[in-house]
């Protein structure tokens, strides 16, 4: 019985280990192709929730109809990024925020569709199809944010899988009926009722992830689980992301001379929710594979920024966009960039952002900024991936005193290690062994010890029978 409730209780746990994928492209695909699923699918329910109600509207409405879906996906997607937030928190710091941080942060969420309605109702309230889906969009998100604030728990600790067959059918199921409604009833009363189609359709999967949270969380297993995991006050990491998110929209507002129009504000957004779908598969291994080798992680960062950098620009010239929204998009996406890699702390990630605004706001040179942002990026990423001078490469050992072999269960991380480390010089010997040596005292390594006896499988003390087997010697 131990042994079965063990086994259970690790099918709950984020699993760190390397994947089995061999090569980098074959990682990146297993742990993306449900995603990729997932995002075809909400892709497909967005194309029709727009063409639908465009053909239905007015002319006169679709612009409005096009700004509301643009501001809030955009709003969407900074409720998705709570989620990387707080398993970045778990799974760095085996911690999870407390329920008055989560609290807090979802009633700040829950004002960006009460915002806007109350900004908006002026100008559209001699629109009734305009202020009607804004009514939509705004409710819609605001059950959003309630599932999310019950679920954030499970789904922020544990992989909750949802049924794509089921997504799938939902969307063909609301295709057909908003295909009858269209042919049996007038333009004005279709138009309500597709809203009201896809306002159940998107209920019905947030109560089919609800229920599955409820059910997972009145299991034993999982009381377990989240008695072991401390609670953090982690309030500043989520207000240096809600600052990150809005810093486009409000930075663009601020600009002297109201040099940019909604359209091409709706054009910005637009683009950069692209870019953001494009760092998807560098979040999702960074986090669960955390100890990714280096080499592999320059690669993906490199190629995830170069690519996102491409597409920004393609899209944003081929617009003929004014130079001040695109430098202000390419500010917005390093913050973003420095935040998901976690190649800056976020205390200089909110100094940046605010200063970058402030720049934005009195008139300052965007061009500069923006230049200066690309810097700060390449400065970060070198600290990052810059060889410790502890860490050494394989060699041969001369002398065995104060120095060991050690084992360790999963592999390390040898960079990180060296930092946390600088009094030890380090030689890995393989993907998970290692030869440390305390440069000053004994000392140095027993601290070591202690700190991560966890992680270790294995100490040996390094003699010449060790070393000559090793091949070391």
């Amino acid at each position: 019985m131990a042994q079965s409730t063990a086994e259970e209780l690790a099918s709950y746990l984020p699993q760190f280990k390397r994947s089995k994928a061999k090569g980098l492209w074959n990682l990146l695909w297993r742990r993306n192709r449900g995603y990729i699923n997932r995002k075809f699918n909400s892709m497909f329910f967005d194309v029709l929730e727009i063409l639908s109600l465009a053909i239905l509207a007015d002319v006169e409405s679709l612009k409005f109809l096009y700004i509301t879906w643009i501001i809030f996906y955009f709003s969407q997607s900074v409720l998705e990024s709570l989620f990387y937030t707080a398993r970045k928190i778990y799974i760095y710091e085996k911690q999870f925020p407390g329920k008055r941080t989560l609290s807090y942060v979802h009633l700040l969420i829950i004002s960006i569709p009460l915002i806007f309605i109350v900004i908006s109702f002026e100008r559209y309230s001699d629109n009734n199809m305009a202020m009607s889906y804004l009514l939509f969009k705004a409710i819609v998100l605001t059950v959003q944010i309630l599932f999310s604030y019950l679920n954030f728990e499970a789904q922020a600790l544990t992989r909750i899988y949802y049924p794509p067959l089921l997504n799938w059918a939902l969307l063909l199921g609301c295709f057909l009926l908003i295909v009858l409604v269209q042919n049996f009833f007038g333009p004005l009363l279709s138009f309500y009722l597709v809203l009201i189609i896809l306002m159940l359709s998107k209920l019905i999967q947030d109560m089919v992830i609800y229920k599955k949270v409820k059910s997972l969380k009145a299991s034993l297993v999982w009381q377990l689980k989240r008695d072991k995991i401390t609670d953090q006050n982690s309030l500043t990491e989520f207000l240096t992301l809600i600052s990150i998110e809005v810093f486009l929209p409000l930075s663009i507002l601020s600009l002297p001379h109201q040099s940019l129009n909604m359209p091409n504000m709706a054009t910005i957004f637009f683009v950069y929710m692209v870019v953001k779908l494009i760092l998807r598969p560098i979040r999702s291994v960074t986090l669960d594979h955390w100890h990714l080798g280096i080499q592999d992680n320059k690669i993906l960062i490199i190629l995830t920024y170069v690519l996102a950098l491409l597409v920004s620009a393609v899209l944003l010239f081929q617009n003929k966009l004014p130079l001040s929204g695109i430098f202000l998009g390419v500010i917005y996406f390093n913050l973003l960039f420095l935040w998901n890699t976690k190649l800056a702390e976020k205390n200089i990630i909110f100094f940046l952002n605010g200063t970058s605004l402030a720049c934005a706001a009195t008139g300052a040179p965007l061009a500069l900024l923006a230049l200066f942002h690309a810097v700060i990026f390449m400065f970060f990423f070198r600290i990052k991936f810059k060889i410790p001078k502890n860490l050494k490469a394989r060699q041969k050992v001369k002398t065995f005193e104060h120095k060991f072999i050690v084992t360790f269960k999963e592999q390390p991380h040898w960079a990180k290690l060296a930092r946390l480390y600088p009094d030890l010089l380090w030689s890995p010997i393989s993907s998970k062994r290692c030869v440390i040596e305390s440069v000053h005292e004994p000392i140095e390594i027993e601290k070591f010890i202690l700190a991560n006896s966890f992680e270790i499988k294995l100490i040996e003390k390094l003699d010449l029978k060790l070393a000559k087997k090793l091949n070391l010697s």
